[in-house]
């Protein structure tokens, strides 16, 4: 059942929203939501990737068992709920956790390669737009790409290019379209 998730792994302003956004609009491609334990920044809003959780409303989840799996990356909590996997899927996951669900169930990890240059660019622009909490992620993002370099994967894609060119080669793999 789980050989069908594709999990796309990068780093932070490698491409991994626009992809699955780009899948989800363009190829009617499922997408498993990531449950986050905060509240949506300004202009976010829970969606069909992405679910907002109180952090008190988070840990009663966890508690009763309802995700499968949790990682906490940055000080915060995410929680996926692999049981509604019945067709092709995709979502996107740390290195950890998708090494972690590679080995336990067999998913497909999609990693998603990009220039340390063009990530420390594309952070920058979100600073300068004033997106909270792309500090941190500007220092780690050596730390990032080096945790993504290491992980084994099915499909590694290079997001330096047009992103067509990147969805395309997705597409192809996971065979939708």
């Amino acid at each position: 059942m789980h050989d069908k998730l594709f999990l796309i792994v990068g780093a932070t302003a490698s491409g991994k929203s626009t992809v699955l956004q780009k899948l989800h609009d363009d190829y009617q491609c499922a997408v498993l939501p990531t449950y986050r334990d905060r509240d949506p920044r300004t202009g976010e809003t829970s969606d069909y990737a992405n679910v907002f959780l109180a952090k008190h409303r988070f840990s009663t989840l966890a508690i009763e068992g309802y995700f499968d799996h949790i990682e906490l990356i940055h000080s915060r909590r995410y929680g996926f709920k692999l049981q509604t996997v019945h067709n092709r899927a995709i979502a996107s996951m740390s290195p950890s956790g998708a090494a972690e669900l590679k080995q336990k169930y067999g998913c497909k990890v999609i990693k998603l390669m990009c220039e340390t240059k063009v990530l420390q660019e594309r952070i920058r622009a979100r600073l300068d737009r004033g997106v909270a909490g792309m500090g941190p992620r500007f220092r780690n993002i050596q730390f990032e790409t080096d945790a993504i370099a290491n992980l084994k994967s099915d499909l590694e894609v290079d997001t330096n290019v047009h992103i067509e060119t990147t969805i395309n080669t997705i597409v192809q793999y996971i065979n939708v379209g």
